[in-house]
């Protein structure tokens, strides 16, 4: 009997404990953009969703479930969460509080081929999913939108007749009248926008070469993209309508996914100039480049803090992974994740300001 008091005591001190740490983190004040929000697989193969209170490098699983839980992404406001859950061959859309507290979940048919992307509405997803044929064959894509407060699912794109249309990486702009996409079509990958009223789609890229990861500017002016129209992927800018296309860039090795700093003055980019992914700064008024990072362990999956002031990024080797943060003023880099068995599926997600 004894043992068994002492048993359950211990059980409500552990528990009590993780309670503490809970509200500890959910309860502090975020100043700045100070939460991250992720989501890694551990070595079961589940993926979880982890808030991080980056000042006192605290974290919490909000997920602590079997199912492979993805593509995390907080709302403009700061307000909701959104991740994607994928069980038993189902996929779901689960949007949350900011504290992780759950608010619903959606079912979605045919799964996920790109990341939840809030629009500047703060109550609109979109997302894309294929379309299959009789024998399970990839035929096309569509995008859809998910009104988080009536739970409305709407299909945003109407399927083609032209088989084998792949459109991924979506963009919405600052304004959230367009959104930029890249679309597979006739055997090459383009640069395309959507008027989110009246649905037409522009084409914004016409070369021979593959045209992906387009991002707006913080004003809404400019896209930067990568483009392999030289042999190796090269960053190119241009005018919100296509226009004034400009190459950035210019190196042997390849030069890829552009990040806008909140203030738009630099970007952020991974390139592989010294036969390892590092990160890099440009400047694309004047072509400067800056290099971030100097290792021999890949760079990746990385983002901008709100205020400017720092970047976060995973450390990957083939037994580990470091969730890394840096100054971008000294370079002086503090783990925030050491040693980590953990594999990341998309880029740290920063809570805005």
């Amino acid at each position: 009997m004894i043992r068994l008091y002492a048993l359950a005591s211990l059980c409500l001190l552990i528990i009590s404990g993780m309670l503490l740490l809970i509200m500890s983190i959910i309860g502090h004040e975020i100043v700045g953009g100070d939460m991250l929000a992720y989501s890694s697989r551990n070595p079961t193969r589940s993926g979880n969703v982890f808030l991080s209170d980056v000042q006192r490098n605290l974290r919490v699983n909000i997920t602590h479930s079997h199912a492979d839980n993805f593509q995390v992404t907080w709302s403009p406001d700061g307000e909701s969460l959104a991740y994607a859950s994928f069980e038993s061959n189902m996929t779901s859309i689960t949007i949350t509080h900011s504290d992780g507290r759950i608010q619903q979940q959606v079912p979605v048919s045919g799964g996920l081929i790109s990341p939840l992307i809030w629009l500047p509405d703060n109550r609109t997803l979109a997302y894309l999913t294929p379309t299959t044929d009789e024998n399970n064959e990839f035929v096309t894509s569509i995008i859809w939108l998910l009104d988080i407060v009536s739970g409305e699912i709407t299909p945003f794109t109407q399927l083609v007749e032209t088989a084998n249309v792949l459109d991924f990486s979506l963009s919405p702009s600052p304004d959230g009248r367009t959104m930029t996409l890249t679309s597979h079509r006739n055997d090459n990958a383009d640069v395309m926008s959507i008027d989110m009223t009246t649905r037409e789609m522009t084409l914004l890229t016409t070369d021979p070469g593959a045209d992906g990861n387009a991002v707006w500017s913080p004003d809404g002016r400019f896209i930067s993209f990568e483009s392999w129209r030289d042999g190796n992927y090269e960053l190119y800018i241009m005018n919100s309508d296509g226009t004034g296309r400009r190459q950035l860039t210019n190196n042997t090795q390849d030069d890829m996914t552009p990040q806008w700093s909140p203030d738009g003055e630099t970007i952020l980019f991974r390139s592989h100039r010294n036969s390892m992914f590092n990160l890099y700064l440009l400047e694309p008024d004047t072509g400067r480049v800056r290099q971030l990072t100097n290792d021999s362990v890949v760079q990746a999956h990385y983002n901008w803090s709100p205020d400017g002031r720092y970047i976060v990024y995973w450390e990957i080797t083939q037994n580990q992974s470091r969730l890394a943060l840096m100054s971008i003023n000294d370079g002086v880099i503090r783990y925030l994740i050491s040693d980590a068995t953990e594999t990341p599926l998309r880029p740290p997600a920063w809570r805005p300001q």
